[in-house]
């Protein structure tokens, strides 16, 4: 068992694509899709005064963008560039990474329902120093719409690996736990009495 003094040191949420109010190119933000909106602005939010590495995380990614592309296909018509050319995972990170002049590593995770862990502890595996986490969703297109419900949201998380840090992490294997999500997360960070428990790591207050 692995165990790092952490520091969660800024947080912020985003569910509403109008408060994208970043300073970045018109000719840039035309081109953003509602999921990349809202995690440059969730990021943008953290207000962060030293870059860091990134690890982005989405389980569906741009499903609006998806869903031109499958109606085109159904059209017999080409496949626009442009659209195409947003339909990555890693879009968010890479246009986040370059509006602010960031050289350091980023990272894309996809992982199913664990998703969100996942990002989680690939962050928490990667950080020296400090890292920025960002998890993003869309919410589903129509048909998929009446199978599961879902809605638009970002995360955003800076943390901070310190000897001075309000929580405790341990790694571990426990592979029998149901799958974390994000609004059991911020729960945790806005009323942190209990654990987080996952089947990988351990969260706890000090």
């Amino acid at each position: 068992m692995i165990n790092k003094n952490i520091l969660f040191k800024k947080w912020t949420t985003c569910y509403d694509i109008n408060e994208f109010q970043a300073n970045i190119p018109s000719s840039i933000k035309r081109g953003l899709s509602d999921i990349s909106k809202l995690a440059l602005n969730s990021a943008f939010k953290l207000h962060l005064e030293n870059k860091s590495p990134v690890v982005c995380a989405t389980r569906y990614g741009c499903q609006q963008q998806i869903f031109k592309i499958k109606e085109q296909q159904s059209l017999c018509d080409e496949f626009s560039p442009t659209i195409f050319s947003k339909l990555s995972n890693n879009v968010f990170g890479g246009i986040l990474m370059i509006l602010e002049q960031n050289n350091l590593p980023y990272t894309t995770i996809s992982a199913g329902k664990q998703t969100f862990e996942m990002g989680l502890l690939e962050s928490f595996l990667q950080i020296n120093d400090r890292i920025t986490y960002i998890y993003a969703e869309e919410k589903a297109p129509f048909p998929l719409s009446t199978l599961r419900r879902s809605k638009s949201m970002a995360f955003a998380l800076n943390i901070e690996h310190s000897s001075e840090g309000n929580f405790s992490l341990q790694f571990h294997n426990r592979i029998n736990r149901k799958s974390k999500k994000i609004g059991d997360f911020i729960g945790f960070l806005n009323n942190p009495s209990k654990c987080f428990e996952t089947n990988y790591f351990t969260i706890e207050k000090l």
